[in-house]
């Protein structure tokens, strides 16, 4: 059943008391029993609801957050973010190994590809319903949501540039990928996350560099979106994310200006409709893309005529 639990400590802990592994529950057990068997259990439990979907779910994997729901309350394996994270990286890992092996043995059957979709759909799930949780907690419940959306930004979010590096081909998990950023910069930027330094821990170089790459390579305007709008989120308490993010802006103001020159415009050119895109998903979030050029303005109005 994926809903089961591991003990009864477990029982009694809730998906809040589970994600951030220090609940108290099983304290008569060594730590590292405990957590080794958390770790199991939620591996265990993630295969199944893989395997679940993969039967029966199909291609219809937005589902998944049905699933998720009916399982909240009932399964902590869905907010153990560091072992999903880790059990994410391993079903890439082995699925690379088993393509650079010829398709044959790696070590162990790799997860089917849709097997590996749906992991990445129950991740976003869960992050969302955790996000909802704090914004309509329960009577009484208010910390212990709070404590574990901060958890999943503490343990998800350095874990996404390797994530997002083995997912680079897949646009489909990209998109789940970046909007999970989102979710969790922006719960990070809010004020009422009452977590000082927070964004500072989370804005780290690699963070910011992998937003800023997968902005640059998406092929889908929302994972373009969810990146951007998560870099923007980091730079209100990161100075990185902030220089990261005015580089970014730069960068494409300088490419669509080129682009923009008589010798070099071509409507039809795919490359400079995504290029737009890109544009435009920075200027509705602000950002003043022609950096103040009189020239640029006149040549946009220009071929607007």
């Amino acid at each position: 059943k994926p809903g089961a639990r591991a003990s009864g400590d477990d029982a009694a802990a809730g998906p809040g008391g589970a994600a951030g592994g220090d609940g108290g529950a099983g304290e008569d057990l060594p730590s590292e029993d405990v957590a080794n068997g958390r770790v199991c259990e939620t591996s265990k439990t993630l295969s199944m609801l893989m395997e679940y979907l993969d039967n029966y779910a199909g291609d219809r994997l937005r589902l998944t957050e049905r699933l998720v729901a009916a399982l909240w309350s009932r399964a902590p394996a869905l907010s153990q973010w560091s072992a999903m994270a880790r059990q994410c990286l391993d079903s890439e890992q082995a699925a690379a190994a088993e393509a650079a092996a010829g398709g044959g043995a790696s070590g162990g059957e790799a997860p089917s590809p849709r097997q590996r979709l749906a992991l990445l759909f129950v991740i976003e799930a869960a992050v969302r319903r955790a996000c909802e949780d704090l914004r309509t907690p329960r009577q009484g419940h208010q910390d212990a949501a709070a404590a574990q959306v901060r958890d999943a930004c503490r343990q998800l979010l350095p874990q996404m540039p390797r994530l997002m590096d083995a997912c680079r081909s897949e646009e489909p998990k990209l998109v789940l990928l970046s909007h999970v950023c989102k979710l969790l910069a922006e719960h990070a930027a809010e004020p009422s996350a009452d977590a000082p330094g927070l964004l500072h821990e989370l804005g780290t170089p690699e963070v910011c560099k992998a937003l800023r790459g997968t902005a640059e390579s998406a092929k889908l305007m929302d994972t373009v979106r969810y990146c951007v709008d998560a870099l923007l989120a980091l730079a209100r308490g990161s100075i990185v994310a902030s220089t990261t993010a005015m580089e970014f802006a730069r960068a494409l103001h300088d490419q669509f200006f080129k682009a923009l020159q008589p010798d070099a415009f071509a409507a039809s050119d795919p490359g400079l409709t995504a290029l737009m895109g890109r544009v435009v998903v920075l200027s509705n979030r602000n950002t003043d893309m022609t950096f103040g050029r009189q020239d640029m303005l006149d040549r946009m109005v220009q071929l607007l005529g």
